[in-house]
């Protein structure tokens, strides 16, 4: 575990390896980790013998009730874990996948109706393809650096005249992400006079902006949505709507989809379009 660095970063013996970066995503491997280890005292088998045969056969045994997002965290916090290769298990649990997108007329009218924060949140968040946590970490570039990846130079392409700010998302990654001049300039007035130190699910980190994020948001949204249409795919859909238009934006600038796909993970911070893919439906 290494809190704060990208998980590429450690060097053991000077090779690179994976290590834990992200608080959640340590909290989420320990309650694998454990769940494994209740497996393993209640079949009899002692911790000194684990190998990739018994994660395997763990993983099976999950197969009927678990979905396979959740046996694939298994399998790659155990492999982590316990430094071992181990083969891909299906789930045989059916997965519903239904459309999560909003649509545009439908964004609008919710940011019509809602308070003043929260329609900013749902505007910035549409516009920026943002997280609900990175509303509350977003900052100007002279603040926070983006992590050095290799991102596409084709970022942001063909959007409309703005600036770029970095926030804090998933695993620790900063990221660039591009604001409109109409937004940049609504976002500043929020400005706090001196950051606050704001702690979520046991994630410190710092907040410039007095904007609406995090678990508020994402509540707060959740709320307005059914109260307005008597459903909710969460604030999360927002960001699905983002991923839809800039493919198509990126289409009518002349790039075929497999690029444009490649272009707009890396704005969404992903570094695999097998991720952006799941944004499409």
């Amino acid at each position: 575990v290494q809190h704060g660095n990208s998980r590429f970063d450690k060097k053991v013996k000077g090779e690179k390896v994976n290590v834990i970066s992200s608080v959640a995503t340590e909290k989420k491997y320990i309650g694998c980790v454990k769940r494994f280890y209740d497996y393993c005292k209640k079949n009899d088998i002692r911790f000194s013998k684990i190998d990739s045969e018994i994660v395997e056969r763990f993983l099976k045994s999950k197969v009927d009730d678990c979905a396979q997002k959740t046996i694939d965290g298994y399998r790659q916090s155990l492999s982590l874990v316990f430094g071992l290769e181990v083969d891909y298990i299906v789930s045989k649990k059916n997965s519903l996948l239904v459309p999560r997108a909003y649509r545009n007329s439908q964004i609008v009218c919710l940011s019509e109706v809602a308070t003043q924060k929260l329609s900013f949140a749902i505007r910035l968040a549409t516009a920026a393809g943002l997280r609900a946590v990175e509303l509350d970490t977003i900052s100007r570039e002279n603040e926070i650096c983006e992590d050095k990846r290799d991102w596409c130079v084709e970022r942001f392409e063909g959007m409309e005249a703005g600036e770029k700010y970095v926030v804090i998302g998933k695993g620790g990654l900063k990221r660039s992400v591009y604001v409109t001049d109409d937004l940049a300039t609504e976002l500043e007035s929020y400005r706090l006079p001196d950051p606050i130190r704001k702690t979520q699910r046991q994630i410190h980190y710092i907040k410039r902006y007095s904007i609406l994020g995090g678990h508020s948001f994402s509540q707060q949204f959740s709320r307005l949505s059914f109260s307005t249409f008597g459903w909710s795919t969460g604030a999360h859909g927002l960001r699905h709507q983002y991923a839809q238009s800039r493919i198509i934006k990126l289409q009518e600038l002349g790039y075929l989809w497999g690029d444009a796909l490649e272009i707009v993970s890396h704005e969404m911070g992903h570094f695999s379009t097998a991720n952006t893919i799941t944004y499409m439906r």
